[in-house]
């Protein structure tokens, strides 16, 4: 069932990212928000709390500003399929949906919303294009931060069991 709307966000605009962050959707965006609303959001302030709400199905949007990549134009993971820490801010909310703890380098799955092209290099367990992975410690200090949340509680969206959670 598709609701009409007359806006198209097939591409990614940064524009209208601003935009609507700093004024919010237009009006006639909202009843479709409302279709979909999320209706329990907690507060992450650490890895562990990241990890544990992964772990039993949830997402976290992790809002911080650190920034991660080789130069301020390439993106480029390493072997392990981590993008490493910048010390140039980069104030960005991103999607933290996978995680693997018992790998030698814990870390979370993050996918970021500039589309499948962004970044390059090696990647594991399948993940999906335009993601990179991020250690725990610096997951830790993103989520120190205070601005990151645990979304559950979707309405419009059937129930999905999940047997095994892994990505691969």
């Amino acid at each position: 069932m598709g609701v009409q709307i007359g806006y198209d966000f097939t591409e990614y605009d940064p524009y209208l990212a601003r935009e609507y962050g700093r004024t919010g959707v237009p009006d006639a965006l909202e009843p479709v928000a409302k279709l979909h609303p999320v209706k329990t959001v907690a507060l992450v302030t650490s890895w562990e709390e990241c990890r544990d709400a992964i772990y039993n199905g949830h997402l976290v949007a992790m809002c911080s500003n650190i920034g991660f990549g080789e130069t301020s134009r390439e993106w480029v993971r390493d072997r392990e399929g981590f993008l490493r820490r910048k010390r140039i801010p980069w104030w960005h909310c991103m999607l933290l949906a996978g995680i693997d703890d018992s790998y030698r380098r814990p870390g979370a799955l993050c996918i970021n919303s500039w589309g499948s092209n962004w970044v390059t290099g090696p990647t594991r367990h399948n993940q999906p294009l335009g993601s990179f992975w991020i250690d725990a410690a610096t997951i830790d200090t993103a989520m120190k931060q205070g601005d990151s949340m645990a979304l559950s509680n979707y309405v419009g969206y059937p129930k999905i069991i999940i047997p095994d959670y892994v990505i691969w």
